[in-house]
C-alpha cells in the first residue's frame, strides 16, 4: 500500500533597512499535515504557493514549493 506526504519548502528573508537589499535567507522542507491516501488528496491539501507558513514563531516565513512524497506502508 502506498501513502503521500505533504512535504511544503518555505523560506524567511532578513532585508536591510531602508534599503531593502537580502541579508540573509533560510530554507526547509518540512512534513505538513496527515498522510494521504492519493497524490490528488495530498495536492488538494497544500497550501497555496506565497501562502504564510505558521509556527510556533512568528518569523514571516512563506511556501515556496510543495510536494507529495510516496511513502510504502506494510500491511
Amino acid at each position: 500500500m502506498t501513502v503521500f506526504s505533504l512535504l511544503v519548502y518555505s523560506c524567511v528573508t532578513i532585508n536591510s533597512w531602508p534599503g531593502g537589499d537580502l541579508m540573509s535567507k533560510t530554507c526547509k522542507w518540512s512534513q505538513e499535515g496527515a498522510l494521504y491516501a492519493s497524490h490528488e488528496a495530498c495536492l488538494r491539501a497544500s497550501p497555496a504557493l506565497g501562502e504564510p507558513i505558521f509556527s510556533d514563531v512568528a518569523d514571516g516565513r512563506k511556501v515556496e514549493a510543495i510536494k507529495c512524497d510516496a511513502q510504502n506502508v506494510i500491511q
